[in-house]
């Protein structure tokens, strides 16, 4: 019963957990096929996106209305020099900052500000500002509505003239902001009308920030065309919050007149990375999420899970061991773009210019399923990562293990059930079996069973024993010498060879038209050192042994070996089109094991190894000691090579070389003078991969002649 119990979990229990694993396998592929899929999707719509954008900013700059608006705003902004600041406009310009725009920069980065760090220094600025920002009767949201503030200028005149277009060009593309900077670096037109309209980015209150650094970039271009960009930085024009812009310079006809400025729409980032808060509709789930993230190891796109639960986001971010400080930040900024750190495995392989899937921790600390590349943007260097979490994905494997260990309890008692009446069943033939055992042995004909030991197994164990020990004897004598005689044959003999001498056959002069042949010579052997002969017989078995394996591995077959040579072929009793490369990987196979047994038993032994291939002529020789032999050329050149060879290498000769000369690294050649010097034969040494234990031929060895 025990036994049947045994067989019947075991076998439960392994298919459990091969359809466990096989199901989690399975799932984790699939899984991250899909966000490789979503990866490579958003990947190809950010980039078309920033494509778009670069081809917008590069026409825009050359279009014929764009230069008229930069000369006639240039020209209309330098005539607002020549105007007097009423005490009521500075006073409600002022107002302006200290009641709305400082309070809301310094919310976002919780820094006091100056009125003055900020305020244009220009009459020009200041009276700018004044018309279209302080008293402007529109929200801030809403400033670029107003067309026309209706104070005579040539300024509002060219402003009314070219509003309205260039509105609807920023409201149907959703940029956030487009702007325009003559040559002396004045801001003379905001789409938005931020606080960056009319101050100066040379010198004023943005020189030091994106806008000031993208300007002097283009300023002095001298290239139609050419677009630059900077990656998103805090701007406190857009109250502190995250900002990038892409620019080109402006010309009419030969001559550079100002820049174009087009800020990046965060929102159709945001936009084409959710899919318009489409996660689930995307396939990712309850959990899963893309996103953009910079060198800086920051965001640039939305997270998921602050959109949805901030309070669970911010207090993953605590569980994770963010700083305060951190946190706070993106409290403060409203959004995860330039401000949620995402030092992940995942983003830094991607910063590294890797494309790849992952089991990692987010930004958060929670495991997920990840797929990761870089994104190719001119300009910028962001990375893309779409990811889910690892509970979600595993979900459908969690309620197929509830299904296997209800499924296995069941089965296992069932089992108990079954093992337990049969198990009864099972016993009673032992008790008749064990009768009619006894009765046999007494030499009984007629056997008739009766039932009525109390220790069956025991006792059937010794009556069978007993019988066995009559009738088996002699057999197992015989089919021990059988098998004695047969592994002798297998050890010494090929397979072919060895089956015929198993069935009698005369021995066969066998004709091979190409096989690969190894000669190795063992140099210094039984001066090792050691103090017993027992000792270097055990490094001899050991070697033998291990070369033995090597062989069987790489399908050689041993011909002969004994303290100072070993012998073995490759495509003897079966074809083999890659016989040279084999021999030539069992060759190193061998120059390791004599290097590991001359390290580990500190014994003196080197070895030589010759190899070539071709025609040889093999058959079985001897009768009561017999062993099989090769002869023809490819014999003789083989151990020719063998005994010319440098200590701990190996030479191939001619026929070897055109099978495995680009497959491995050889030096040569190197020509071989026979004995008596009537021929040569080509030899090439295959270079070593262990300076330690060999050095590569002189250029005398290579080039030399060499006598036999």
């Amino acid at each position: 019963m025990l036994m049947l119990l045994l067989v019947a979990i075991s076998s439960i229990v392994t298919v459990g957990w091969i359809s466990y694993s096989s199901g989690r396998d399975a799932l984790t592929a699939a899984a991250l096929n899909q966000l490789t899929s979503i990866r490579a999707s958003k990947k190809i719509q950010i980039e078309g996106f920033f494509k778009t954008i670069r081809n917008q900013v590069s026409n825009l700059a050359e279009d014929r209305m764009i230069v008229s608006a930069m000369r006639e705003m240039a020209a209309g902004f330098a005539d607002f020099k020549g105007i007097e600041m009423k005490p009521e406009w500075n006073q409600k310009l002022e107002a302006f900052y200290r009641n709305d725009f400082l309070p809301k920069v310094a919310k976002v980065t919780g820094q006091t500000l100056r009125l003055e760090a900020f305020l244009p220094t220009t009459t020009e600025g200041r009276y700018a500002q004044y018309l279209y920002i302080a008293n402007n009767p529109n929200p801030a949201a809403e400033r670029y509505e107003l067309k026309d503030a209706r104070d005579g200028s040539t300024f509002s005149a060219a402003h009314v003239k070219y509003q309205g277009i260039i509105s609807k060009f920023c409201l149907d593309f959703r940029y956030d902001n487009l702007m325009m900077i003559d040559q002396s670096g004045n801001v003379v037109y905001t789409f938005g009308k931020s606080p960056i309209f009319g101050t100066n980015l040379l010198d004023g209150p943005y020189s030091e920030t994106i806008a000031g650094d993208l300007y002097r970039a283009l300023r002095k271009s001298g290239t139609v065309g050419e677009v630059k960009v900077e990656d998103f930085a805090s701007l406190a024009s857009v109250a502190g919050k995250p900002a990038a812009l892409m620019g080109a310079a402006v010309f009419d006809g030969p001559t550079q007149i100002g820049v174009l400025f087009l800020q990046f729409p965060v929102d159709e980032i945001n936009r084409v990375m959710t899919d318009s808060f489409g996660w689930l509709q995307d396939g990712l789930g309850k959990t899963g999420e893309v996103y953009l993230a910079g060198p800086d190891m920051l965001m640039r796109s939305r997270s998921r899970l602050l959109h949805e639960n901030p309070r669970l986001f911010y207090q993953e971010l605590e569980d994770a061991g963010y700083a305060p400080d951190d946190i706070d930040r993106v409290r403060r900024m409203g959004t995860a773009t330039l401000a949620q750190p995402v030092r992940t495995t995942a983003v830094e392989s991607a910063l590294a210019g890797r494309t790849g899937t992952a089991i990692v921790r987010n930004y958060r600390g929670v495991q997920v399923l990840a797929a990761y590349a870089p994104i190719y943007v001119p300009g910028l260097r962001w990375v893309i990562v779409a990811e889910m979490e690892a509970s979600e994905a595993f979900a459908p494997m969690i309620a197929l293990t509830y299904k296997i260990l209800i499924s296995s309890s069941t089965m296992v008692l069932i089992v108990t059930v079954l093992a337990a009446f049969l198990g009864r069943r099972f016993v009673q033939p032992i008790f008749r079996l064990l009768e009619g055992a006894h009765r046999l042995e007494a030499g009984e004909k007629d056997v008739s069973i009766d039932v009525g030991s109390n220790d069956e197994f025991a006792d059937l164990g010794v009556a069978f024993n007993q019988m066995a020990h009559v009738l088996v004897t002699t057999t197992d004598a015989l089919d021990s010498r059988t098998r004695e005689r047969n592994d002798l044959l297998d050890n010494l003999l090929p397979p072919a060879a060895s089956a015929r001498m198993k069935e009698g056959q005369a021995s066969v002069i066998e004709e091979y038209p190409e096989i690969s042949i190894l000669y190795a010579n063992f140099l210094s052997f039984g001066q090792s050192g050691l103090s017993m002969a027992e000792q270097s017989l055990g490094m001899l078995n050991d070697l033998v042994v291990a070369i033995d394996d090597a062989a069987e591995r790489a399908g050689i077959e041993k011909l002969s070996s004994n303290g100072a040579t070993y012998v073995a072929c490759c495509g003897l009793s079966r074809e083999r089109l890659d016989h040279a490369s084999r021999t030539v990987d069992f060759a190193q196979d061998m120059l390791q094991i004599v290097r590991r047994i001359r390290r580990d038993r500190h014994a003196h032994i080197q070895v030589q190894i010759g190899i070539d291939s071709g025609p040889a002529t093999g058959g079985v020789v001897g009768r009561t000691h017999f062993s099989y032999y090769l002869s023809g050329e490819t014999m003789s050149i083989t151990g020719i090579l063998a005994l010319q060879c440098p200590p701990d290498s190996i030479l191939v000769g001619q026929q070897a070389y055109s099978f495995t000369g680009k497959l491995y690294p050889f030096v040569g050649p190197m020509q071989i003078i026979r004995t008596g010097g009537t021929s040569a034969i080509s030899a090439w040494q295959l270079r070593p991969t262990d300076t330690k234990s060999a050095a590569a031929p002189s250029s005398t060895e290579t080039q030399g002649v060499s006598h036999v």
